[in-house]
């Protein structure tokens, strides 16, 4: 499965905090299937500008990080990009959402991925605001699917 890998989901590989143990070893379950090429990972600019926005150390561990697991820059149209996420923005419920949020989301709309892998639940992973995104996708020609969810949603089950 080619899936596009947000920001929250890099940076969750080296979250320390207790209360987020289980979390972090599911993404880097994920990671992995996705090094072993189980599953075809892909970041975008966006990522990596949020990414280059980070404190110095985040930053350049979260980098070596998308390298060493080897995932691939997913290319998207600049202009259509930034048409979607305005259009998303006219809806006032998805107008609350912070634009990086939409734009990841478009990115993963307007490119042949099959999913979406982020760690937030709030604003990306959010069924309320994904039916309003799919609404201003029909409206706009995009008939895909979207699939967007926590990556324990693509681990095989465990034995």
């Amino acid at each position: 499965m080619k899936i596009y890998i947000e920001t929250s989901v890099v940076s969750f590989w080296f979250d320390r905090k207790p209360h987020n143990r289980d979390k972090r070893r599911s993404v880097r379950r994920f990671l992995l299937l996705c090094r072993k090429e189980v599953h075809v990972g892909y970041v975008s600019r966006l990522v990596r500008a949020e990414i280059e926005q980070s404190k110095p150390g985040y930053r350049e561990q979260d980098l070596r990080l998308i390298g060493r697991i080897g995932l691939g820059d997913l290319p998207y149209d600049s202009r259509a990009l930034l048409d979607l996420v305005q259009a998303y923005r006219q809806d006032p419920l998805l107008r609350r959402a912070p634009e990086a949020d939409l734009a990841h989301i478009a990115v993963y709309c307007l490119s042949d991925v099959n999913a979406l892998a982020t760690m937030n639940l709030r604003h990306v992973a959010n069924q309320v605001i994904l039916e309003k995104v799919r609404k201003v996708n029909h409206g706009h020609g995009i008939q895909k699917e979207v699939v967007v969810a926590p990556p324990e949603a693509f681990l095989p089950p465990r034995s």
